[in-house]
């Protein structure tokens, strides 16, 4: 499904659920988006399961360090994706 010109911002709770039905993937960033003050709350541990269970991968995007990052892996319902990041020089 397209939006046209005339969309408008909303939350996502609002959309139709029509809207993500071709879903497979939800990038996210990690601190203090799925974490708040350093921690992950129940609840949105849980909405990682759900994600999950309903075959939706979830893959973190942060600038944790590796050692961080394999604790999330090994922990949490996510997927790891490798990825690099080339800098340009200033």
């Amino acid at each position: 499904m397209r939006l046209s010109a005339d969309d408008t911002m909303r939350l996502l709770a609002s959309a139709p659920t029509r809207i993500f039905e071709a879903a497979r993937f939800v990038l996210t960033d990690m601190d203090d988006t799925l974490t708040y003050r350093g921690r992950l709350s129940a609840e949105t541990y849980l909405a990682l399961e759900r994600l999950q269970s309903a075959g939706i991968k979830v893959v973190p995007v942060t600038a944790a360090p590796a050692g961080w990052c394999d604790q999330m892996v090994r922990m949490w319902p996510i997927v790891l994706q490798k990825s690099f990041v080339r800098f340009r020089d200033a």
